[in-house]
């Protein structure tokens, strides 16, 4: 049966091919059939692309967060960015997501998995790394001015940490013998190239929704130590103090 379906099928496209081309005109028509139907569907084609990989508008469509739409309007990447640009998935992944999506529903805020976002994505534009290529409409010259995390030296200690527990003397936790994973060091995300990310200071539970600030939760999770301290201290913000050594170049730092 198969056989004879697909005998049937390379029979008709033999017959197809000897009369298209069997004069000059049908060759012709058929040749200017092509090229109007390419240059007319050429934009449509384009235009369905960029709204998909780039119109934050297509992935409202099935991801209804509209708390993570407005922290992301409130915040520095609005109209620099696309969504594409952090959360980089393959065309490939919308069928399965829609699928799951009916099958057994939309998330909540809190059902919804934190989202990993790689440490390189956050590189292209806040360090001097080599630049990937972008979505959004930032220009060369505004990611000149970005503020580059690598030049400042709090940053600096952290990417160049060979270990995410920071020790007793840089505010660790005392409990266990010197060197024993810790709770921090359990929270370690496997297949990084670095032991401690981006995401680690940036992506908490407690500033997930496109509002990037660490917070005093984020700083603890490893000094453990600034937690324990009473009055002023227990509540302070660690930026409070702390900004300006993550923030820019340092006069002598190299």
């Amino acid at each position: 049966m198969i056989r004879r379906v697909i005998t049937s099928i390379w029979t008709w496209v033999k017959e197809a091919i000897a009369f298209a081309f069997s004069t000059p005109a049908r060759v012709t028509l058929i040749v200017c059939a092509f090229c109007v139907g390419f240059a007319a569907s050429a934009p449509v084609s384009d235009g369905a692309y960029n709204y998909m990989w780039a119109n934050p508008t297509f992935c409202g469509s099935c991801h209804i967060h509209d708390y993570a739409d407005a922290a992301f309007f409130r915040s520095a990447h609005a109209g620099v960015t696309t969504c594409h640009d952090c959360h980089r998935v393959p065309l490939m992944h919308y069928p399965p997501q829609a699928y799951n999506t009916i099958r057994y529903g939309a998330l909540t805020q809190w059902e919804m998995p934190k989202p990993n976002v790689p440490s390189v994505l956050c590189e292209t534009c806040h360090t001097d790394s080599e630049h990937e290529a972008m979505t959004g409409p930032m220009s060369d010259e505004m990611r000149a001015n970005v503020v580059k995390i690598d030049q400042s030296p709090l940053h600096r200690i952290h990417l160049d940490a060979k270990r995410r527990n920071p020790g007793t003397a840089k505010g660790g936790p005392h409990d266990g013998a010197p060197g024993a994973p810790t709770a921090a060091d359990d929270v370690m995300r496997k297949g990084e190239t670095s032991l401690i990310t981006c995401m680690d200071c940036h992506g908490s539970q407690n500033n997930r929704a496109h509002h990037f600030l660490p917070t005093r939760e984020n700083c603890v999770a490893c000094h453990s130590d600034a937690d324990k301290a009473g009055g002023r201290l227990k509540t302070l913000q660690c930026q409070e103090c702390h900004f300006d050594g993550f923030v820019g170049r340092k006069p002598g730092f190299e």
